[in-house]
């Protein structure tokens, strides 16, 4: 063939424009990107479902979760991370042992396996009863102990005295229980999102993430973060309860500790009645976490929670319900410009013949 060669067809361009509904591309940004302009440019003028439908590399939501987890960062790196942290330090600290003993009348065992747990092993929100949970639980109690070692004046002591000092410094003030209170809440929003990074495709080593799981998580970080159920009065099985739960946690002190106050947490600027602190700043904090999850879901699985109802159509592992089937066709139908009740008796007319076909072919 001589001279410049025709790329494509005008016919086939026009009977895509004409059908052309729903779009599916890869995870890159640039294709979602393009695709969405197309419909921008009038070139695909009735797509109005937008998947992002092949699986998905890790890093992307895994960027999107560390990326949001820097109010907190500094604070968890003293806590739990850093190489002199507190986790690591309390593991050699005889004198931390003792006090311990006298303040929470238990063995340090128990609270040793946590601080080796979280100091040396990456997986710390795997569940609500991993580690992470208990040490939330029991920071009351460890805030208590670290007074008393930085309030202890004799020379052999002095070690310790300055590392608890070293933690100490970040939780002083509003500011301090602040920063502590937003360390919860990005726990929290960890183990919330922890599903984007934990689902695997069974035939691809990257992350086959499904509209439902999708819908799901961001409806999590709905109730968590925007609607403030993380600050719950009660235990609600948050990080972020359980830690405040924790704080207001009374501690009968040996004798000789604080002249006998049950209390020491005005030696580090926090009033006696933690309720009379504020939480606005961990609540906007809170609130933008939803707001960036929303945004990066709308970004990465455009219309995902569109395709979430067409699994109305689905007969295998995972079926709907037979009234949120009903309901998800009647929304499609009211989208498409149909009457919700005609689609709704057509499908009702046809679920023997899917019901049917997936039992002879396995296939949805």
């Amino acid at each position: 063939m001589s001279g410049k060669a025709d790329m494509y067809s005008d016919g086939l361009i026009i009977r895509l424009q004409k059908i052309a509904f729903a779009g599916s591309t890869d995870g890159c940004r640039t294709v979602i990107n393009a695709v969405q302009q197309l419909k921008a440019d009038g070139r695909l003028p009735i797509l109005r479902y937008q998947f992002r439908d092949r699986p998905h590399t890790t890093r992307t939501v895994v960027r999107m979760v560390l990326r949001l987890m820097k109010e907190g960062e500094r604070l968890r790196e003293i806590l739990i991370t850093g190489k002199k942290s507190f986790a690591k330090r309390a593991l050699h600290s005889k004198r931390f042992a003792l006090i311990w003993r006298l303040v929470q009348k238990e063995d340090v065992t128990d609270i040793y396996n946590i601080f080796q747990h979280l100091a040396y092993k990456e997986y710390r929100y795997d569940s609500r009863a991993s580690p992470m949970m208990i040490f939330c639980s029991k920071l009351g109690a460890m805030v208590k102990v670290l007074i008393i070692l930085n309030n202890d004046t004799l020379p052999c002591h002095r070690l310790d005295r300055l590392w608890a000092n070293e933690v100490l410094q970040v939780l002083q003030g509003v500011e301090g229980f602040h920063a502590l209170v937003c360390f919860a809440i990005e726990s929290d929003f960890a183990f919330a999102t922890h599903l984007l990074t934990k689902v695997q495709d069974e035939s691809q080593p990257d992350v086959s993430l499904t509209a439902h799981q999708a819908q799901t998580c961001l409806d999590t970080c709905e109730v968590l973060f925007l609607e403030g159920a993380v600050f719950s009065s009660e235990q609600n099985g948050t990080f972020t309860s359980t830690l405040l739960h924790g704080l207001r946690q009374r501690h009968v002190l040996p004798p000789g500790f604080f002249a006998d106050r049950d209390t020491p947490y005005s030696d580090i600027g926090w009033p006696t009645d933690l309720s009379l602190i504020d939480v606005d700043r961990p609540l906007l904090f809170a609130r933008d976490l939803y707001s960036a999850t929303k945004l990066f879901f709308d970004i990465n699985y455009p219309d995902h929670s569109w395709r979430a109802k067409f699994g109305c159509f689905n007969e295998g592992e995972g079926r709907y319900a037979e009234s949120i089937r009903l309901t998800c066709v009647e929304e499609l139908a009211v989208k498409e410009g149909l009457c919700p009740v005609k689609c709704r008796n057509q499908f009702c007319q046809i679920l023997p013949l899917l019901r049917r076909h997936y039992s002879e072919c396995l296939d949805n």
